[in-house]
């Protein structure tokens, strides 16, 4: 489980990386916040199916929730 909240520290919820894309850049106007993850999958909270290994995974699947408000989720890369 990973909790997205906004001004998330680096070294607290698997961050390892923040950078801050300044709104002269961003097609948006303002100034975007993108965080690098490293969640290591051998942390798993719930397993679904029988998988034997973590060899042979072919894809994942990500399910969000409780939000309040609208939120914009942009991702750059996923990599296993």
């Amino acid at each position: 489980r990973v909790d997205l909240k906004p001004n998330m520290p680096v070294g607290s919820n698997y961050i390892t990386d923040k950078r801050i894309a300044p709104a002269s850049i961003t097609r948006t106007g303002r100034d975007e916040t993108w965080y690098l993850f490293r969640v290591p999958i051998t942390e798993f909270v719930s397993k679904v199916g029988n998988i034997p290994d973590f060899k042979s995974i072919r894809f994942i699947r990500m399910f969000l929730t409780d939000f309040e408000d609208t939120a914009v989720l942009r991702f750059a890369k996923l990599e296993l």
